[in-house]
């Protein structure tokens, strides 16, 4: 009986130390779940281990609108797909919440753009902000998914850029930059990087538009910020000024390679790359070899090159 005494009066009190180190356990070394809303975006984040809610680090994250949703973890990376390279994964790190904008940052340092916009209907734009090692040309494969009371109706072979979703008896779409393959299997949007866009738009058809296609792509209305605008439209004339200079040219034959057709000399190619290097401070070397490229095409040279290649008074005195 004395000994059953001792064993419980040593028992309990280790019992009391565990539960406090468990609890303490839990507490700094277990992961918690933090929840945001911008407008009709909901945000579900896993924080690092050991976070408490005003971190905004985190190793897991789901973005949900109106029935769709995009999720990124370890297991469902942000996958950059490029043939001469090996493919990048990159995983969330960080949040931020910017007035009526999520942004989901990743390891690279590139971000996923959630804007909700106000005008007509409510739409959520998703925009990615590139990263400094994000290859020209490849895939963006970004996992998305649809909530239980959402279903995408039957794909249409003639816009397969854009899918009708129903949503309780509500009707959306879901569009995306040509190009852009909908892998419904893998649960991934395949967006290609060198494109003019990488935005996603995802909105209610009204009942006023019967066209798809039309309301998708010609609402008129906000689609991107100023920044990201220019920022496109950099990224566009630079893929182009390299395929003038030397990706699509030939010094030799001082042709371009056409996609589906023989390579050919093209005056406003031309005076485009002349234009465009004069702009950035590379006339000279351009002009030497635009030079070349009208003296093997003589007959396809005239007025509209003129002025950059220098002889304007000889091409206004031909016949």
């Amino acid at each position: 009986m004395h000994t059953r005494k001792i064993r419980r009066y040593f028992i309990l009190p280790i019992l009391y130390i565990a539960i406090i180190f468990g609890l303490l356990f839990l507490q700094f070394s277990g992961t918690l779940t933090v929840r945001r809303s911008v407008g009709d975006i909901r945000f579900v984040g896993t924080l690092v281990s050991g976070d408490d809610e005003t971190s905004t680090e985190i190793t897991a994250a789901r973005v949900l609108f109106r029935g769709v949703e995009f999720f990124f973890s370890e297991q469902d990376p942000l996958v950059l797909a490029n043939e001469e390279q090996r493919d990048l994964q990159l995983e969330p790190r960080r949040y931020e919440i910017i007035d009526s904008t999520l942004e989901i940052e990743f390891s690279d340092g590139s971000r996923l753009r959630f804007e909700q916009t106000e005008g007509e209907s409510t739409e959520l734009h998703v925009i990615p902000v590139p990263g400094e090692e994000w290859p020209v040309r490849g895939q963006m494969l970004i996992p998305y998914d649809f909530e239980q009371d959402t279903r995408p109706l039957s794909f249409d072979p003639g816009a397969p850029e854009t899918v009708r979703v129903l949503r309780d008896e509500t009707e959306f779409f879901i569009s995306a930059p040509p190009r852009t393959v909908f892998a419904t299997d893998q649960k991934r949007i395949l967006v290609p990087l060198d494109g003019t866009s990488r935005m996603i738009r995802y909105a209610e058809v009204s009942e006023e538009q019967t066209n798809i296609i039309e309301f998708a792509f010609g609402s008129g209305g906000r689609t991107v910020g100023d920044q990201y605008y220019r920022q496109t439209i950099d990224a566009y004339l630079d893929l182009g000024y390299r395929g003038w200079a030397r990706d699509r040219y030939n010094g030799g034959s001082g042709t371009w390679a056409m996609r589906d057709t023989s390579p050919r000399f093209e005056e406003e190619i031309l005076v485009a790359y002349l234009a465009e290097a004069w702009r950035r401070g590379e006339y000279t070397a351009a002009f030497n070899q635009m030079r070349r490229a009208a003296d093997l095409h003589p007959d396809e040279v005239g007025i509209l090159s003129a002025p950059f290649l220098g002889d304007l008074r000889i091409v206004t005195r031909s016949p």
